[in-house]
């Protein structure tokens, strides 16, 4: 079933997270360094929201496409959505000053990649692939197999937003993943491959072709 906007869609998604057994949990649940994963029971149910920086009237149909947010392994139970809630001066301390980094790449890589003449970064979009949220660093297997699990509401959220531009940021990764779930029904979008926002070498990772 496809769902026609983010509130629809995010909260099927939800619940299909809720519902999603132990077994399949080992092999999507995000991994720290030591190898271990959040608490089954309280995490199964963490879920960061995220969508249009501004709103899908101001909507640039310019996507950027990250792993996950870094929760820390800490359940998101409240619908935040962090990067929006910097902007807006909702979220403060040191995720603003991460904010900054990542608004910073941002606006870099709408350069780099030649998409056109200023361009606003508020009126762009972002996502996460991972809705649950993760670590510091991400353990690509185990967000490889949360992709798989859930790629049929990635897709989804990708096709309500429409976006002629995705800029996947995870150095290979991301672009990978994203190509592979939407290559047969968008193929008339721009896929670029850059580093993660936070990364400060904020160049491509592989040519534009």
């Amino acid at each position: 079933m496809e769902y026609n906007n983010l509130d629809e869609l995010f909260k099927a998604w939800k619940e299909e997270q809720k519902n999603e057994s132990n077994e399949s949990c080992k092999k999507t649940f995000p991994k720290n360094l030591d190898g271990n994963s959040p608490d089954k029971k309280d995490f199964r149910e963490s879920f960061c929201t995220d969508g249009y920086l501004t709103d899908a009237n101001s909507f640039n149909r310019i996507l950027f496409i990250l792993k996950e947010s870094n929760v820390e392994g800490t359940p998101e139970l409240n619908n935040t959505f962090w990067f929006k809630g910097c902007l807006d001066g909702k979220i403060t301390g040191k995720d603003a000053n991460r904010w900054n980094l990542y608004r910073n790449s941002m606006e870099k890589y709408l350069k780099i990649c030649r998409i056109g003449e200023n361009i606003d970064y508020k009126q762009c979009a972002y996502m996460n692939l991972n809705k649950r949220g993760g670590y510091g660093k991400c353990n690509d297997e185990q967000l490889t197999n949360y992709v798989e699990e859930y790629k049929d509401y990635i897709k989804n959220q990708i096709k309500i937003f429409n976006p002629k531009h995705i800029i996947c940021c995870g150095a290979g990764t991301v672009y990978d993943l994203v190509s592979k779930i939407i290559k047969n029904e968008m193929p008339e979008v721009k896929i670029y491959d850059c580093y993660h926002l936070c990364c400060s070498r904020r160049v491509l990772k592989r040519p534009i072709l």
